[in-house]
């Protein structure tokens, strides 16, 4: 599948652009003259690392969401470095390995999905990001989370359920003081072991904090209380 030529010679006319589930392998070079575009979904396409490597998504200076999800990408390209203005990229279920050090560039980042990959050590490419407030990285091959994460102090929610996550340093827990709502089911630490971390006293009050606000919205968490973020072996929640 190629995109229609009708949809190309709009260029700076468009603002948001959808080409979801279109067998796409790559994009054309004239995608770049759409200089107005600030959304643009390409998720359940066919996109492989050479398909976008070439493409124009660096000369995109005005995109502020940009959705790569369901594709066949192991890698993402230098140029994303160059979209300045980008505030929310998601790319899960694809086959990331790792993050380009251009992704540091993104300023203006604010959220990060990159659910089901295979990533492992890819958090210092985003520890420079310090808009970050949620970064999702469930389901990958995640051993470690490194202090440079506790620079990312507007960071609201790091979901790393179904890692290789053994610790949480204690500056994290400390030091990102937005903190709120950790993920870490299936992965070997273990509720015990992260109470015992030192700054868990902080990061538990914030995490108490957000709940009792959503309790008194009425906000539904679950049926059997709150979700503490790692699994006990005696109880899985209380």
């Amino acid at each position: 599948m190629e995109v229609p030529e009708e949809v190309l010679s709009l260029e700076a006319k468009v603002r948001v652009l959808d080409l979801a589930g279109n067998q796409l392998a790559g994009l054309p070079v004239r995608l770049g003259n759409m200089d107005a575009l600030q959304r643009l979904c390409l998720a359940s396409n066919c996109l492989v690392t050479e398909g976008v490597s070439g493409a124009p998504l660096g000369r995109l200076v005005n995109l502020t969401t940009l959705i790569l999800d369901d594709n066949r990408l192991i890698h993402l390209p230098d140029s994303l470095g160059l979209l300045q203005q980008l505030k929310y990229l998601s790319v899960n279920r694809n086959m990331l390995e790792a993050l380009p050090s251009a992704l540091g560039s993104l300023h203006s980042l604010q959220v990060v999905q990159l659910r089901k990959n295979r990533l492992q050590n890819c958090l210092p490419a985003l520890t420079t990001c310090k808009l970050l407030t949620e970064i999702d990285l469930s389901h990958n091959r995640v051993n470690l989370i490194p202090d440079d994460v506790s620079k990312l102090i507007q960071l609201k929610a790091l979901n790393l359920d179904a890692n290789l996550i053994a610790a949480v340093p204690p500056s994290v827990l400390k030091q990102c003081i937005a903190l709120c709502t950790l993920g870490l089911h299936n992965n070997p630490v273990t509720a015990e072991q992260l109470r015992e971390t030192d700054g868990f006293a902080e990061f538990e009050e914030r995490r108490q904090s957000k709940y009792s606000k959503q309790l008194e919205m009425r906000t539904m968490l679950n049926r059997d209380g709150f979700d503490e973020g790692v699994d006990v072996p005696e109880w899985r929640r209380w």
